[in-house]
């Protein structure tokens, strides 16, 4: 057996066959390796908390190529500082080269991710911000899309989707989104002052924040491996979230029989409160959904009336940082 291994895309979607010839009628299939994910990051970084753990997967994904660079001897903010600011770091312009090896126009497409990043997510958005025509924009973020680095947001269905947000653009990398998020734009100065001067002007004031984004996806996560081991009350066929005009549902999962568990991810805070409870249910309002059980996920503690709830209610779950 011959495995043929590769880190672009591209070329073994366009090019591979051409490349070997012959050789090509030998091939008997293609294995698309995926990112690993939260559970791995954290068993590799076990003098982590939790809290750092997810603040070093907002950074670098499930790449275990990335990891390498980085030590749980040093914090999360020592390693962004070694690993990806400092000059003559590898990492440093991983990103830009990632996305430039892959791609024609390279300035065009980095300037469409920066604007993402930015929070720019619709297309009249990123017509606005950049000035491109959107026919042009739409070309690049299918190029994008095709290879992987951004992707289109679809809530799932619902009686409300008239409230729901439509055309929704991310950046799938978390190391990708990390580089346009912070760094890109401010690359110059980088070049000017010391990456812990960088980091603490650039990144600190933002950097929970942008972590909360990723929260989420750990807690997706975290309720996939209980449903793959039986361990929820119904057993989810399809998950995914819903995106309002007026406020997002994180995770939303459902079984064959409509029954539905829908959940809450808090990570800024120090506590989750009752009130975040209310606006959880003021959403699902807009939605039109109504949930059978209902999973709250807090990066620190939660506030007594919810715990007084939690404990009345059987159907909700109060899910904390340390048990992911």
């Amino acid at each position: 057996m011959v495995i043929l291994c590769s880190s672009s895309v591209g070329f073994v979607e366009n090019s591979l066959v051409t490349k070997i010839g012959e050789a090509a009628y030998e091939i008997t299939g293609f294995l698309e390796v995926r990112e690993l994910g939260f559970l791995e990051l954290s068993g590799c970084f076990r003098k982590y908390s939790m809290r750092q753990c997810v603040e070093l997967y907002a950074v670098l994904g499930g790449v275990p190529g990335l990891w390498q660079y980085v030590s749980d001897d040093v914090d999360v903010r020592g390693n962004i500082c070694r690993a990806i600011l400092k000059k003559g770091a590898v990492l440093r312009t991983e990103a830009e080269r990632y996305v430039s090896q892959e791609l024609r126009e390279p300035a065009v497409y980095h300037t469409i991710l920066n604007c993402i990043a930015a929070g720019k997510r619709k297309l009249n958005d990123l017509y606005l911000e950049t000035g491109f025509s959107r026919a042009k924009i739409s070309v690049y973020l299918k190029n994008l899309t095709e290879l992987e680095i951004v992707e289109k947001i679809s809530s799932m269905d619902t009686a409300g989707r008239d409230n729901a947000m439509k055309g929704i653009y991310r950046i799938r990398s978390p190391y990708v989104n990390f580089w346009f998020r912070f760094v890109f734009a401010n690359y110059s100065k980088l070049e000017l002052m010391s990456e812990e001067e960088f980091y603490d002007m650039y990144i600190a004031p933002e950097f929970d924040a942008y972590a909360a984004g990723v929260f989420p996806v750990v807690c997706r996560e975290y309720l996939n491996r209980l449903n793959q081991a039986g361990r929820l009350p119904i057993k989810c066929e399809k998950s995914g979230r819903w995106i309002g005009k007026n406020g997002t549902i994180d995770i939303m999962a459902m079984d064959r029989e409509g029954r539905t568990l829908l959940g809450a991810c808090g990570f800024s805070e120090d506590e989750m409160t009752y009130e975040n409870y209310q606006k959880l249910l003021s959403v699902m309002k807009q939605a039109r959904v109504k949930a059978d059980y209902i999973y709250l996920f807090s990066a620190g503690e939660f506030d007594d009336e919810l715990q007084t709830l939690a404990q009345r209610e059987s159907n909700i779950e109060l899910i904390r940082l340390s048990q992911l």
